[in-house]
């Protein structure tokens, strides 16, 4: 074992050439290492070594800092088993002088003037302990975790006031530690919170059309159609057999809906099967579409939840396979109301929110056919962002206001700008759509029911409905009748039931016991 030798005579003359800046060290240790005054304190730590072959003694000393000990038997020389750890010096025959050089473990051993072994002192050299805790202390605000230091380990233990000042402390001891050190999380986190978030998805759509047009359209017995002013009326070439033009019309309103609003009339009819139709159309539509969602989840402080209220549809996907031939495999995408959000309950009551919602639909209208598959599209709204708010309060983390004008004119050239008699040749229509869309969250502090307590849902006082209450009353669900009965007290009047009466005595059989509910009548 390689090691340093410090003789005594060398020590006392390291004495005698600085006795007062030694004696000042020696003082000032004594009167400000929290660590040496609690050995002072204690009687079985006093650092005093009996001079014994098989004495042993354990201590810490921290790092860039020193300690002495003193030994009841005189010695003659010490020996440091890792000087790069610790460097020792002998200040007299009885005193050691001990500075840690670097966190890790050694020993010290003690020789008398015959080289004969008389104490070993094991030296453990830590990081400063006590500025760390106050480090701790400071940035956290709260006293309760404590940091101890073993085998070149730092430990945090004790009680943390929430996940955030956890992870602080994690962050302070593992900055402070020497490189390579490793800390240790003992902590508890005291009462795990758990959070319940609300979020209200609020979609109002409207919409508003006017449509006026005229068509006229000319034909001939052999359905050949002469001649179509304006797209009011797209005219379908066919007749009745009374001769009568159909014509199936359609709208650029909703849906490409065809109107009621229209007048079909024939303005001229000749001998040989021609006729002149005047096809009049004047349509005014509103709409109004509202959408609420509202999905609640809860987590744990610190965890991920997620849910989703809707189902996944099938897409294909072309790809190459393996020997390189095109093949088309499934891919199935999610819709419906989706909620992930992680919240971190901070200090003071404050909690951290990252919440994605999601609302989606499948939208028919702008689908796409493949090879007769067809493939509706995702109609979406979601938000993503990271907000803070306490207990019960409330945030509108998203927003939109969407206004949509539209107006089609389609007309002959030159005759349909003529002002008054352009409106015979000419079709027009305007429509207008608004969106309003907010998302609104709200995150709530929950703990779990009592044990035994009961929790209600929508379905306890409700029935599905007989086949009277369906059919004659249109009801498809119905009240439960029977709690209705009891808790408006039904037909009974007065005390009635198993009623406890101490001064009547009847006579129990011999393997009843006594003293149980009786049944009175009551006249």
């Amino acid at each position: 074992m390689m090691g340093s030798r410090v003789s005594v005579d060398a020590g006392l003359g390291l004495v005698a050439l600085s006795a007062l800046a030694f004696g000042t060290a020696i003082a000032l240790f004594h009167f400000t290492d929290p660590a040496a005054a609690a050995e002072r304190r204690a009687p079985s730590s006093s650092g005093v070594f009996v001079s014994e072959m098989s004495d042993v003694q354990r201590v810490k000393v921290t790092i860039n800092k020193s300690r002495t000990f003193r030994v009841d038997t005189a010695f003659s020389s010490i020996i440091a088993g890792s000087p790069d750890i610790v460097d020792v010096k002998s200040l007299s025959d009885h005193l050691i002088y001990v500075q840690g050089k670097r966190t890790g473990t050694t020993n010290v051993i003690l020789f008398d003037s015959s080289m004969k072994q008389i104490g070993i002192l094991d030296v453990e050299v830590t990081i400063d302990i006590g500025t760390l805790q106050q480090s701790i202390q400071s940035s956290t605000g709260t006293r309760g975790i404590r940091v101890s230091a073993s085998e070149g380990q730092v430990v945090l233990s004790g009680m943390a006031a929430d996940a955030v000042a956890a992870e602080k402390a994690m962050a302070i001891a593992t900055g402070t530690v020497p490189k390579g050190g490793v800390v240790v999380n003992a902590m508890n986190v005291a009462a795990p919170q758990q959070v319940m978030l609300e979020v209200r998805f609020l979609e109002v759509a409207r919409s508003a059309g006017r449509e006026l047009g005229m068509n006229l359209y000319a034909g001939n017995s052999n359905l050949t159609q002469v001649g179509n002013t304006g797209t009011a009326g797209r005219p379908v070439a066919s007749q009745t057999p009374q001769g009568v033009p159909v014509l199936s019309t359609a709208s650029g309103l909703i849906g490409g809906a065809v109107p009621f609003g229209n007048l079909l009339t024939n303005v001229l009819r000749t001998s040989s099967g021609t006729s002149v139709d005047l096809l009049l159309q004047a349509l005014e539509t509103k709409g109004l579409v509202r959408s609420l969602a509202e999905p609640n989840l809860m987590a744990l402080s610190g965890d991920s939840a997620r849910f989703l209220a809707g189902g996944e549809f099938p897409v294909p996907v072309a790809s190459t396979s393996t020997n390189g031939f095109p093949t088309v495999t499934i891919e199935f995408k999610k819709f419906g109301v989706e909620l992930g959000f992680v919240p971190t309950v901070l200090s003071r009551g404050v909690i951290n929110l990252r919440v994605e919602p999601s609302v989606s639909e499948l939208d028919f209208t702008n689908a796409v056919t493949i090879q007769g598959t067809t493939i509706p599209a995702l109609s979406s709204r979601n938000a993503r962002t990271t907000v803070e708010l306490r207990d019960g309060q409330s945030f509108a983390i998203a927003g939109l206001l969407q206004t949509r004008n539209a107006q089609d004119v389609q007309q002959l050239p030159w005759i349909g700008s003529v002002p008054v008699l352009g409106a015979l040749f000419r079709s027009a229509s305007y429509q207008q759509k608004e969106t309003d869309l907010v998302v609104i969250v709200t995150p709530r502090l929950v703990a779990p029911a009592a044990p035994g307590q009961q929790l209600a849902s929508p379905l306890d006082s409700r029935l599905p409905a007989n086949d009277v209450d369906f059919f004659l009353n249109g009801q498809m669900e119905v009240k439960k009748r029977y709690n209705d009965y009891v808790n408006s007290g039904g037909d009974i009047k007065g005390p009635y039931g198993h009623i406890i009466a101490p001064d009547v005595r009847v006579s129990a059989p011999p393997a009843v016991v006594t003293d149980q509910p009786v049944v009175k009548t009551l006249n």
